[in-house]
């Protein structure tokens, strides 16, 4: 099991990044005592690119969807052409 953890300032900066990898149970479930801590470092272009990526998923994603529904939606009123 992998996770990662991000502390951020309310403009958005990144303060600290964490990675905890553990192991899992034969019913998928956490073993206690298995997991280990990992600080990132914050100028790695890998722990940038994750914290981005999360950044876009939390703030943007359902703007994005909402954004393409409404030109899906567009397109399908406009009236069809008539073919000879």
């Amino acid at each position: 099991m992998k996770a990662y953890f991000y502390r951020t300032t309310l403009a958005g900066k990144l303060e600290r990044a964490v990675s905890t990898d553990g192991k899992l149970d034969p019913n998928g479930e956490p073993i206690a005592g298995t997991n280990q801590d990992r600080v990132l470092a914050l100028t790695d272009e890998g722990t940038r690119s994750n914290f981005r990526r999360e950044l876009d998923f939390w703030l943007r994603g359902k703007f994005r969807k909402a954004k393409a529904a409404r030109a899906a939606s567009r397109n399908s009123s406009q009236p069809l052409a008539a073919s000879k």
